[in-house]
């Protein structure tokens, strides 16, 4: 509102997150749906597995009877991923597969876990293409997504910025999961539960201020998303 657009959204995004977990961002990058696709299809896909143990049945893509696109509400077939499904995924079917909550029985935890899972599986295929030695690569992938991407570096420049994240793509990933991936209902007031966070889950944003991040996943592998 008031005229700050994307970048004004990322200021009150960071700040929020600052004022909950103590956590300060030196760089941030927001990317729509449609740039979220045009970087996996960048990268020729994501090889991903389906952890669940029953269907992921999509809410948002669905087909008629002669495969033809139609939204499941206006009667199309739902996508669905099968569980231990593992393969490559376009663009449309990695973003589709990680927006679903409703049909994961851990809800929004496991939307979090398949994001989290995709950023690894991204990682390791910009790694197979060698994005984090050859800064060309990487910004032929920031191309891609074009002005559906908006960067905010704190002034730093974007060389600088490659520069620092040479490695990224070459390192091993390792995701963890707020409140270790389980529900943790507190009362908010007025009779209204709502997610809280306990105090292991304070100690993983301390760790991560003091950069302690490996002796909690070592104290605590029930954060590890796997």
């Amino acid at each position: 509102s008031n005229g700050g657009g994307r970048n004004g959204g990322f200021e009150l995004l960071a700040l929020t997150v600052q004022r909950i977990t103590g956590l300060r961002f030196n760089a941030g990058a927001i990317v729509d749906f449609s740039g979220f696709k045009q970087i996996v299809d960048a990268l020729g896909g994501v090889d991903m597995c389906v952890d669940t143990k029953e269907p992921v049945r999509s809410e948002h893509v669905g087909f008629d009877r002669n495969g033809k696109y139609l939204h499941p509400r206006d009667g199309g077939r739902p996508m669905v991923y099968n569980p231990g499904e593992c393969r490559r995924f376009a663009g449309w079917e990695a973003l589709d597969y990680v927006r679903q909550r409703k049909s994961l029985v851990d809800g929004d935890y496991g939307r979090q876990r398949h994001q989290q899972q995709f950023v690894k599986a991204l990682a390791k295929r910009a790694k197979e293409q060698g994005v984090g030695s050859n800064p060309k690569k990487m910004i032929d992938i920031i191309k891609a997504a074009g002005k559906t991407l908006t960067v905010d570096l704190r002034g730093a420049s974007v060389e600088n910025w490659l520069f620092t994240v040479r490695n990224l793509a070459d390192s091993d990933v390792v995701m963890l999961k707020a409140n270790g991936g389980e529900f943790h209902g507190v009362n908010c007031g007025g009779g209204e539960s709502c997610e809280g966070l306990p105090d292991e889950t304070l100690d993983m944003f301390r760790a991560m201020a003091d950069d302690t991040v490996a002796e909690f996943a070592l104290n605590h592998p029930q954060f590890i998303n796997r």
